[in-house]
């Protein structure tokens, strides 16, 4: 019982607060009334998406001073299937953080705990225009 407290504790610590809320966020393609503000609130509704067409996308998560990342959650809006087949995340040299696959209904990005001004999230490969439901940065 005793790790599993010590387990809740960690997980309700590490994903206390979403670093996403105090961050400005831009990204290179999306289509009308899909923008990548609705990534900030975890829900189906309003969702981004790139044009028809378009199946990679650069997101760029600037904060307004240095904060220290060591996990990124990113979910997809599985309800419009799964898409996106390659994604990295790089720090604000260019370094890469993490290299993924699937991202699927939740994949939680896990990498060393980095310094960063800026994220940049490489959606680098989809099926069909990929969609983001939801964002965040611990």
């Amino acid at each position: 019982m005793k790790r599993l407290k010590e387990m809740g504790d960690y997980l309700k610590a590490v994903f206390a607060r979403n670093l996403l809320e105090e961050a400005g966020i831009c990204v290179d393609s999306w289509e009308e009334g899909y923008d990548i503000e609705a990534i900030r609130r975890d829900n189906y509704e309003q969702f981004f998406k790139t044009e028809d067409g378009i199946r990679s996308a650069d997101i760029k998560v600037s904060f307004p001073h240095p904060v220290s990342v060591s996990h990124v959650v990113l979910k997809e809006n599985i309800r419009m299937s799964q898409r996106i087949e390659g994604f990295e995340i790089k720090d604000d040299k260019g370094h890469v953080l993490y290299q993924g696959s699937t991202v699927g209904y939740k994949k939680i990005a896990v990498f060393p705990r980095t310094a960063v001004k800026e994220l940049h999230i490489h959606i680098t490969d989809a099926r069909v225009c990929p969609t983001l439901a939801f964002l965040g940065i611990y």
